[in-house]
């Protein structure tokens, strides 16, 4: 399956190419771009990684599941989430793990800049400054991309990998899906939170569950990225410690929650998992997929990685 997304990512890329050229050719010199995009290039910069995002990932999945012979809809098990009301104690426990994950990636960056090695790529920093552009950046992050990164990493790959537990099904998942992001100031962060999105897709059953919270993470890491942008690191920071505060006793609750309901308790256990982790983990990391899939993270690292 990992190999078959790198082929396919291949064609993906092309595609996604092509779509930017439509985007400049048939929108931004048409009447939408005479209208809205004309004099702003910042938001034809941020229509075109939008458009081009949405192509390069879900070109991929929906040509993997044709290729599988599988419903995209069954493939990531899109159905109805399993007890919706414990959504209101899995948005606090997230979170959570949204700022353990935080705190950890500041380590890391720390530690490399003790090394003189900046980890930081110069398109986190960047944030659109006009109206337009801005809205386009949302729409690609709070709502593009946990659908389509949920259905992939959750929704594909994880299900495929039920088979051999659902642990280890959350972990490699999570591993694949902190790799997408490429740099050493991203990795460590989304595989912790993909750790908590991937816990609660399987216990409620559904990838929406998963698509609400990467949302809601995307969207609260958008609202305190504008509050520095906007009023300083000073007010950002007050903001983030405050909704750390509330977001940690909330998980506490939770926790006891989720606790008295059974949550926790472990459904039935598949044949597959007995198989030793040793064995299941050496040979999911030696699939030509993996390995090509490692292979473009590392280049990456060294590509984002700036000596200081």
């Amino acid at each position: 399956c990992l190999l078959t997304e790198q082929v396919v990512g291949l064609l993906a890329t092309l595609a996604a190419y092509g779509a930017i050229w439509a985007v400049n050719f048939f929108i931004v010199r048409g009447y939408f771009g005479s209208q809205f995009l004309h004099t702003n290039t910042e938001a034809v910069k941020y229509l075109c990684e939008c458009v081009a995002y949405v192509v390069y990932m879900f070109i991929p999945f929906i040509l993997i599941t044709y290729v599988l012979r599988v419903s995209p809809a069954r493939s990531v098990n899109a159905r109805k989430i399993a007890r919706p009301w414990l959504l209101l104690a899995a948005v606090p426990t997230v979170m959570s793990f949204y700022f353990a994950g935080n705190f950890f990636t500041d380590i890391i960056v720390e530690l490399l800049r003790l090394i003189h090695l900046n980890p930081v790529p110069p398109s986190m920093l960047e944030t659109p400054t006009t109206t337009s552009a801005y809205v386009i950046f949302c729409i690609k992050v709070c709502v593009f991309a946990p659908i389509i990164e949920e259905f992939i990493f959750r929704g594909l790959i994880m299900r495929s990998l039920l088979r051999f537990g659902s642990g280890f099904a959350i972990v490699m998942s999570s591993l694949l899906f902190a790799m997408l992001h490429g740099n050493l100031a991203q990795i460590p962060f989304a595989f912790i939170v993909g750790l908590s999105l991937g816990y609660f897709a399987y216990k409620l059953n559904s990838v929406w569950a998963s698509v609400i919270l990467h949302s809601f993470v995307n969207t609260t890491s958008t609202v305190i990225d504008f509050i520095q942008k906007s009023m300083g690191n000073t007010q950002a920071q007050i903001v983030s410690f405050a909704l750390m505060g509330i977001f940690g006793l909330l998980f506490l609750l939770a926790a006891a929650l989720l606790y008295r309901t059974g949550f926790f308790s472990h459904s039935h256990t598949p044949a597959a998992e007995k198989t030793p982790v040793s064995i299941k983990t050496r040979s999911f990391l030696l699939t030509p997929g993996f390995m090509v899939f490692l292979a473009l993270t590392v280049a990456l690292i060294v590509l984002t990685t700036s000596i200081i």
